[in-house]
């Protein structure tokens, strides 16, 4: 009996995409009771092409190469990738420098997009000064600038207002009408498809968006909660090889 397969996620890219994790869990190697972003990262990433900007989550060098890698223009077209992929950006102004590449790939009208990382966290009004203005140029100038905030805090308000929570963030996505996608960081297939639309979004024109990733605290780091073990059971329902 044929497998069924969805037009907008079919079985092959399905297979890239639980490769990819596997891929990535293994160069991260990161003890069982951390937080598991292997969904998150390779659900982006796998709709990032040549010529886009990724930003890769800071501190996490596996992921810069995974982002290197996935943004690498294939040898006959190296000319038409026309931004710096997946760059380390200065320190406290990750987010700001991403929205000012993302202007530049816009006025290159070259159906690019800019993809940054970061986190939901007390330390965040630090490390990424400027955020809530970035976010506002980029809505009003529409620009191809997508966020990817993992949040692993349970959704708390946390003290400083100019730090990066969920309050903060719906607040200003309010008054900017700045779509904010919410979304289980741990199931890989959801992730997929709310960056499969946020691209298709920017690189229309369409402008701004914030993908926001829910992990379970550190308290809930259950076998259920692990993104390859629940893409591994989607696909085998699915009657889908995994090898």
């Amino acid at each position: 009996m044929p497998t069924f397969e969805n037009p907008l996620l079919p079985n092959a890219k399905l297979k890239e995409l639980f490769a990819l994790m596997q891929r990535a869990r293994a160069m991260t190697k990161a003890p069982a009771t951390a937080p598991r972003f292997e969904a998150i990262l390779s659900a982006t990433l796998m709709h990032i092409e040549p010529g886009d900007f990724v930003s890769p989550p800071p501190g996490a060098p596996s992921a810069a190469l995974l982002a290197a890698e996935r943004t690498a223009a294939p040898a006959k077209s190296k000319k038409l990738a026309s931004s710096p992929a997946a760059i380390p950006l200065p320190a406290q102004q990750r987010l700001a420098t991403a929205a000012g590449i993302a202007q530049g790939l816009k006025l290159a009208t070259i159906n690019r997009l800019a993809l940054a990382y970061t986190d939901a966290n007390a330390a965040s009004a630090r490390t990424e000064q400027g955020w809530a203005e970035a976010l506002t140029y980029a809505v009003r100038a529409q620009l191809p600038l997508l966020i990817v905030c993992a949040d692993v805090t349970g959704g708390p308000r946390i003290a400083n207002p100019k730090a990066i929570s969920w309050p903060t963030m719906a607040k200003l996505a309010k008054s900017l009408q700045l779509p904010v996608l919410t979304v289980d960081g741990t199931d890989a297939v959801a992730v997929y498809r709310v960056m499969q639309e946020s691209a298709h979004r920017a690189r229309q024109g369409d402008g701004a968006a914030i993908i926001w990733c829910v992990l379970p605290p550190a308290s809930d780091r259950s076998p259920a909660n692990d993104p390859i073990r629940k893409l591994r059971h989607y696909l085998k329902a699915r009657n889908i090889p995994t090898a």
